[in-house]
């Protein structure tokens, strides 16, 4: 009976791991979605109150997304989202997290980081992505913010620094990074 029981136990467990595993990630990219996003940040602003953890945040979209979508077709659209997810999971540290927020939008959580190092992340995640070869006749770009915790934010205020700042990298000519 006890072996029974112990079996029964390891499929459940297993089942609750799979489970466990959907709910936190994004079904096409097959990175982190907003939900664990929000987890997460909570956990890294509760790691800063408490020992003064410092941690920054990459926000980013796909420069002309839309147009991407319209001209090449929506398959095309989610090849360039999974392709380049994939290449940027590949530019982080195993500590960082990737997380897709949004329909092109994409949080990058780096713990225990500094604002000018975070910049550098950003920064090649800008020009790696440019490489990527997916499309004829156009390359793939990003406009990025990047803003690191403050003993003032909260999860909103920190969330809508980084907005800003990549809109600031949007309205100023794009594939770019503000700080």
């Amino acid at each position: 009976m006890s072996q029974e029981f112990e079996r029964m136990r390891t499929v459940l467990d297993e089942k609750y791991t799979l489970i466990e595993q959907i709910i936190i990630t994004d079904e096409l990219t097959q990175i982190y979605n907003r939900k664990f996003y929000n987890d997460k940040v909570l956990e890294c602003m509760s790691l800063y109150h408490r020992y003064q953890t410092p941690f920054c945040i990459i926000m980013y979209d796909i420069d002309n997304f839309k147009n991407i979508n319209d001209s090449y077709g929506h398959s095309i659209g989610d090849k360039v989202l999974i392709q380049m997810s994939a290449l940027v999971q590949s530019l982080l540290r195993d500590s960082d997290y990737l997380f897709r927020i949004g329909g092109e939008e994409f949080i990058v959580l780096l713990p225990q980081i500094q604002l000018s190092e975070a910049k550098n992340v950003a920064e090649k995640i800008r020009k790696n992505v440019s490489t990527l070869e997916i499309l004829e006749d156009e390359a793939i770009t990003v406009s990025i913010g990047v803003a690191q915790m403050g003993a003032k934010d909260t999860e909103d205020s920190l969330y809508h620094r980084v907005d800003e700042l990549l809109y600031v990298s949007k309205n100023h000519g794009k594939n770019r990074v503000s700080s």
